[in-house]
């Protein structure tokens, strides 16, 4: 695997995300601190995230509900590539909340009903777009209800999950610098010195 194109995957992303943003919003300017602070913030959780619920998953199933191709660590519920996936996927529910901010409803339930069916969708397309570009998936779901790049009995996780950013990003606004340094450093410790 080539260091560049796992360099430019997830910078093509971010490029293609901000330019759906300036397009959709009326608002042209970027909060880059708020940015980075989701960035940071699902980089953070999201790997935390996946060996929770990955173990979780297998002592009641018996199997892996997904498992890592691209660095995997921790049985590979999770990745050394992780952060940078749940980056990307932090960028994209910034911009998604500032443009649901504009039109949609502010209820946090249908808030996180929408991020979860956006989350799946998003995995659903990056791990599609990397298979296309690379030969090779970043994830693989055990469960074949959606040809093994997602799967359906993540949306429960996903759920909680959106509430969880919602409520966490919220309350971590005003101090910006400080949740970003906190929660990269937490994922520094979580992904690569348990692993």
């Amino acid at each position: 695997m080539s260091a560049t194109l796992l360099i430019l995957f997830p910078l093509m992303w971010l490029l293609l995300l901000t330019a759906l943003h300036l397009v959709f919003t009326k608002k042209k300017r970027i909060d880059y601190k708020l940015l980075i602070l989701y960035v940071s913030f699902t980089a953070m959780i999201g790997p935390f995230g996946e060996i929770v619920v990955g173990t979780f998953y297998e002592s009641i199933a018996g199997y892996p509900l997904w498992q890592y191709q691209i660095f995997p660590t921790h049985n590979a519920y999770t990745s050394l590539y992780a952060p940078v996936i749940w980056g990307v996927a932090g960028a994209f529910l910034y911009y998604s909340n500032e443009i649901l901010r504009i039109w949609v409803t502010k209820t946090k339930a249908r808030k996180a009903s929408l991020l979860m069916l956006e989350t799946i969708l998003v995995e659903a397309i990056l791990n599609v777009s990397f298979l296309a570009l690379t030969g090779s998936l970043i994830f693989y779901y055990t469960p074949g209800d959606l040809q093994h790049v997602t799967s359906l009995q993540t949306l429960p996780f996903y759920f909680l999950l959106g509430f969880g950013i919602l409520s966490s990003i919220k309350r971590m606004r005003e101090h910006k610098r400080f949740y970003s340094a906190f929660c990269l450093s937490l994922m520094l410790v979580v992904v690569y010195l348990t692993s």
